[in-house]
């Protein structure tokens, strides 16, 4: 399989998702190779720093609490005051009619 690899014309700019595409489909998915670009792809996805307002912040903790009040600010619960329906009245149907729609369908209204 290395042989079939080796033939391939691979670009020189290729992108790191497609690599990885064509690596799981023709490689050994438990290569070193593989773990080290998954592993690369991991500290390249890590927030290390964050600046807030005009403040730098750095550490596991003051980041984790920048991202987690930024997503909480938009995130909370507004209690509006809205008007309810406890004051409007609804037309009803009879027990016979509601009993009418959960009634199997008769072959003769199918047709008709």
């Amino acid at each position: 399989m290395s042989e079939e690899l080796a033939s391939k014309p691979y670009p020189k700019l290729r992108s790191r998702k497609k690599l990885r595409i064509d690596w799981l489909k023709e490689v050994d998915v438990n290569s070193k190779f593989f773990h080290g670009m998954m592993s690369s792809q991991r500290r390249l996805n890590a927030i290390i720093s964050n600046n807030v307002n005009g403040v730098h912040i750095e550490g596991v903790e003051g980041v984790r609490n920048t991202i987690f009040q930024h997503f909480q600010s938009h995130f909370i619960e507004v209690m509006l005051s809205r008007s309810g329906v406890g004051d409007l009245s609804f037309k009803t149907i009879s027990m016979e009619n509601g009993a009418n729609l959960i009634r199997p369908f008769v072959l003769k209204e199918i047709k008709a």
